[in-house]
This record gives structure tokens, C-alpha cells and sequence, in this order.
């Protein structure tokens, strides 16, 4: 028999992890989103001293690096989310079996 309570708690976990996964997409998505206005800013930054275009370089190559942490970490994390859906699939069509009360 399947133990309803154990499945519930481990789908409960990976959701929990979901929802963390999220949340790292999200600040992936704004780092892109910040790498974008920088390259923008240094295509058309012809009215910019030396060093402002210094500063404008070292923010988008920081902004790179942490667009690329946050992307390697969320192939894995997807990784996790999709076993999550797995669990929460297999949740319900064991509550919907009748047999299983």
C-alpha cells in the first residue's frame, strides 16, 4: 500500500524546491535583463569619458557572470522541478484511485 502521508511530504519538499528554483529564474531574468541595457549603454557610449566606460565594461562583465552562475545552477534545478511535477502526478492518480482509502 502506498503511503499517502510520505508522498505528500516529498512532493511538498520539491515543490519547495520549485518554488526556490523560481525564484533564481526571476533574478536570472533580471540580470539578462541589466546585461541588456548595459550593451546598450556601451553601443552607444561615444559621449562617455574613459572612465565611465571603464565602469560601463567591469558592470556588464559582472552582470555576464552572474547571468552565467545563475543559468548553470537552473539547468539542475529544472531538473529537480520536473521530478516535482513526476511526484505530484503520481500524487494524484493515487488519490484518485479508489482502491487506495
Amino acid at each position: 500500500m502506498v503511503d499517502l502521508l510520505s508522498e505528500c511530504q516529498s512532493f511538498e519538499m520539491k515543490l519547495n524546491r520549485v518554488e526556490k528554483k523560481l525564484s533564481a529564474a526571476t533574478s536570472a531574468a533580471d540580470f539578462a535583463y541589466k546585461a541588456v541595457q548595459a550593451r546598450q549603454k556601451i553601443v552607444s557610449f561615444d559621449d562617455l569619458d574613459d572612465e565611465e566606460k571603464i565602469a560601463l565594461f567591469n558592470e556588464y562583465d559582472w552582470l555576464l557572470l552572474e547571468l552565467e552562475s545563475y543559468l548553470g545552477g537552473l539547468e539542475q534545478q529544472f531538473e529537480d522541478a520536473d521530478e516535482g511535477l513526476s511526484g505530484g502526478k503520481f500524487l494524484l492518480e493515487t488519490l484518485k484511485d479508489n482502491s487506495v482509502i
